[in-house]
């Protein structure tokens, strides 16, 4: 059975406009579905990445909230761009890789932009994630956060 979604809004995501509003913007919604504080928490980090990311790395994104109705009530975001995507796609998850390539222990003393473990993070804090490369260019990255997994605190 496929998931049952209500796509509630689509924002466009635009160099010089601060990822923290994403996130803000994302957890009203994610409120108004049923998450609690710890829920909504997550939720904000995981936006806040992927935004970043964008901005970081495309300059333009799309930032789309869903909520899923069936199998389980839960938000989808999905964050899509026109960067140059991933160059490594299956290992943008471990710990520790940064603009690709694995960080060594002497990069992680040295200061520097990244530490290397958001999308890690970004995978621990919801129920799902897929990454992917878009074949026109781009990344597409596709996350949910179910509730019922202890989210409704």
């Amino acid at each position: 059975m496929n998931d049952l979604k209500n796509q509630i809004k689509v924002i466009a995501i635009t160099q010089g406009s601060a990822p923290l509003g994403y996130a803000v913007e994302v957890k009203i919604i994610a409120q108004k579905i049923g998450f609690k504080t710890k829920g909504l928490s997550e939720i904000g980090i995981v936006v806040s990445e992927l935004v970043t990311n964008v901005l970081k790395y495309a300059n333009k994104g799309t930032l789309i909230i869903q909520h899923i109705i069936q199998p389980e009530k839960g938000i989808e975001i999905i964050v899509e761009d026109e960067g140059p995507g991933f160059d490594f796609p299956d290992k943008v998850l471990t710990d520790g890789f940064s603009e690709g390539q694995l960080l060594t222990d002497n990069q992680f003393l040295a200061p520097k932009k990244s530490l290397g473990c958001g999308l890690g993070a970004v995978q621990r804090l919801m129920s799902s994630l897929s990454i992917e490369n878009k074949s026109n260019g781009g990344a597409r990255v596709v996350t949910q956060k179910l509730l019922g997994t202890g989210n409704e605190r």
